[in-house]
């Protein structure tokens, strides 16, 4: 018990034995004794049967299949005996190795099928770690590199690449593309090339790659021969002059050059793959009817061809071109066509100068009718008793050496192409008209007899009449005769209308003569500030001055000509510098000086004009040498130019003109006092200025 503290207070103990118990513990130690015994004793039985029965033979077993291990020897096997569980363990470890001897026996089959296909194949194999370290290769791979494997090994791969193919191998993406590649690689300073294929490969989590590839070196070698090649025939095909057209053994287009292109009107995009008909349409010039296609022709006759003449090739907008050449089969190694070759020109060109080459054997260039030579073999060919009568009609332009001496041989030449276009409107298609030399010309008109023929004549001369030109009337002197039989000798009828032509000529060249002077003054007077009274002023005040210089009587007629033609060299100038107001342009000044020197040469060409031609030559001389057309000056001008030019200069200033209005004549005489020793005579504008001081109304 405890005291107030919570203590124990008081603790009595009492000890008395008790025998039952004490025998109790006795017998049970007893007990566990002899179950510790028993027990030791089963479990060594027990031990001793699983030994015997289980242990040893795992043991055993383990044994054999550590040393089935060691020797890696699948011939081994387990003994067994009975047909307890171990004995079954047994069985199915023996089937296992069977079974597994079997798998590495077909293993080794394949690995070895493998390795030989791998060592023997034609395509380089390989195979790289992530740094391009080579773990592997096979012997077309050996041959490519052009190294033996213990050397290789020590390699990487991008010790042979070229930088295109180093671009490739530093970009990880195109590791895992199962496309073929082609990489350049540089080996022994020589360019390979391989078309690759390039996989990972993964083994107990090491990453590689393996690459396949095929030594294409040749085929690029012989791919840029073959471009070269084909460059070539590319630029020669463009740089022919010839159209070129290939086809294929059915006859559709596979190449067209550019002149093809053009004289077809297709371009090869177009005309690739279609049939050669549809491109190259040709037809007969003559007839318009269509040829043969030259591929059908070339494929059933096996060899070249010609293409005819006269064909013509319609293009694909309509242009049509003559053209010329040949057409060749292309055939392969076995001597099968596998195609043709059309090469063709256009002479369209060659045939046009060919044909004016023909026409200007026959024909005058300048008129377009037939010449002498043509005329010479007609005549013999319509000399015959059919064609009688057979009249002849010469001929002989008039006035054309005047007109060739003054205006130019242009103008001359236009009076010959005038007159053949007469000559051709009054005639049959069946007479011949031909020039017959310079101005000559020469009808030949069978069965025409000589009324008819001289009705041709006045028809000819009435359209002549009908045509005249401003510069000189179209007149043409014309000579008949006719042959009716065969008897007469056409030479002498030849001669005899000659004969009449100029005979003819020699009764109308008065009548000419008297017809130029006039017409030259009609033309004279459409040129500005040129008319009669202006004629009639300065002709009437220049034999005033010749009259008080006292000059010689034949000077006062030609005073009266130099009035009226000073200027007639300008009726030969273009009408757009005598028209001119305003400033003339360098080339115009050039032609305008020119006119005296027109006027020089038509005056020598007329018997009327014939004694002022030197004075129409120095009309523009100034009396300090200053003028033209030769430079003279002073008393080496002739009188009657200085005399005219002051006198036609007073009438030009004070009449009115387009341009401008007219002075007076106070002014007039004091524009030509400063000119006085410079343009004008001094001697000669002091009598002039005197004279109409004296009676300036005389003028009126």
């Amino acid at each position: 018990m405890n005291d107030i503290y919570d203590k124990p207070a008081l603790i009595v103990r009492v000890e008395k034995p008790r025998e039952i118990y004490t025998q109790g513990v006795f017998t049970l130690i007893y007990l566990v004794a002899a179950l510790i015994i028993v027990g030791v004793i089963s479990l060594s039985v027990i031990f001793f049967l699983l030994k015997k029965i289980v242990i040893s033979p795992l043991e055993q077993l383990n044994q054999i299949v550590q040393k089935i291990r060691a020797k890696h020897d699948l011939t081994l096997r387990v003994p067994y005996q009975g047909k307890d569980e171990l004995s079954k363990l047994s069985q199915e470890i023996n089937q296992m190795l069977d079974e597994i001897h079997q798998y590495q026996k077909k293993l080794k089959n394949n690995e070895l099928r493998l390795r030989t296909l791998f060592e023997n194949t034609m395509n380089p194999i390989f195979i790289i770690n992530m740094h391009g370290e080579f773990i592997e290769l096979n012997q077309a791979a050996l041959h490519f590199f052009e190294c033996d494997r213990d050397q290789i090994l020590n390699h990487k791969i991008f010790d042979f690449l070229s930088e295109g193919g180093m671009s490739f191998f530093k970009n990880p993406q195109n590791y895992d593309k199962t496309e073929s590649i082609e990489i350049e690689f540089i080996i022994q300073n020589q360019s390979k090339t391989l078309l690759l294929n390039l996989l990972p490969l993964t083994v107990d989590d090491t990453i590689s790659f393996y690459g396949i590839g095929q030594d294409i070196t040749t085929r690029i070698l012989h791919e840029k021969l073959l471009f070269s090649e084909k460059e070539y025939l590319s630029v020669t095909l463009k740089s022919i002059g010839d159209g070129v057209i290939v086809t294929d053994q059915e006859g559709k287009i596979t190449i067209m050059n550019s002149v093809a292109e053009k004289l077809t009107g297709w371009n090869t995009n177009e005309a690739y793959g279609q049939p050669i008909n549809q491109v190259f349409h040709i037809i007969d010039g003559l007839s318009g009817k269509e040829f043969k296609n030259p591929f059908q022709r070339v494929l059933e006759n096996g060899e070249k061809i010609e293409l005819e003449n006269n064909t013509i090739l319609i293009s694909r907008t309509g242009d049509q071109y003559f053209i010329a050449d040949s057409a060749s089969p292309i055939r392969d190694r076995s001597n099968k066509i596998i195609g043709f070759v059309l090469v063709f020109r256009d002479v369209t060109e060659k045939r046009k100068a060919l044909e004016d080459i023909k026409f200007l054997s026959f024909h005058d260039k300048l008129t377009g009718l037939y010449n002498r030579a043509f005329f010479d073999e007609e005549i013999k060919r319509l000399n015959t008793n059919r064609q009688f009568p057979l009249s002849v009609i010469m001929g002989d332009a008039d006035n054309l050496k005047f007109l060739n001496d003054v205006f130019g041989h242009e103008t001359g030449d236009f009076l010959l192409k005038r007159i053949a276009t007469i000559l051709k409107g009054v005639c049959r298609k069946e007479d011949i008209i031909s020039r017959w030399g310079g101005d000559e010309f020469i009808l030949l008109l069978p069965q025409t007899p000589r009324e008819r023929a001289l009705q041709i004549c006045e028809r000819i001369n009435k359209f002549c009449q009908e045509n005249q030109e401003e510069i000189l009337p179209i007149s043409i002197t014309l000579g008949v005769a006719t042959k009716n039989t065969p008897e007469v000798n056409l030479q002498d009828v030849l001669r005899e209308a000659e004969d009449h032509m100029y005979r003819n000529k020699i009764l109308k060249s008065k009548n000419h003569r008297n017809k130029i002077v006039p017409f030259l003054k009609k033309l004279l007077t459409t040129i500005e500030g040129e008319n009669e009274d202006h004629f009639q002023r300065v002709s009437r005040l220049a034999c005033m001055i010749g009259k008080s210089l006292n000059l010689p009587h034949r000077l006062f007629n030609e005073l009266i000509l130099l009035s009226t033609f000073h200027d007639i060299g300008k009726v030969a100038l273009p009408k757009e510098i005598i028209r001119k107001t305003g400033d003339l342009l360098p080339n115009e000044k050039f032609y305008l000086k020119r006119h005296p020197e027109i006027g020089y040469r038509l005056a020598k060409s007329s018997e009327d004009l014939l004694p002022i031609a030197t004075a129409i030559l120095a009309f523009h001389e100034c009396w300090d040498g200053s003028g033209y057309p030769l430079g003279i000056k002073g008393n080496d001008i002739p009188i009657t130019s200085r005399i005219v030019s002051v006198v036609d200069h007073f009438d030009l200033l004070t009449h009115d003109l387009s341009y401008r209005k007219a002075i007076s004549k106070q002014e007039a005489l004091e524009k030509i006092k400063q000119n006085i020793g410079t343009r004008f005579d001094p001697d000669i504008v002091e009598v002039f200025i005197q004279m109409m001081n004296k009676n300036g109304t005389i003028i009126q």
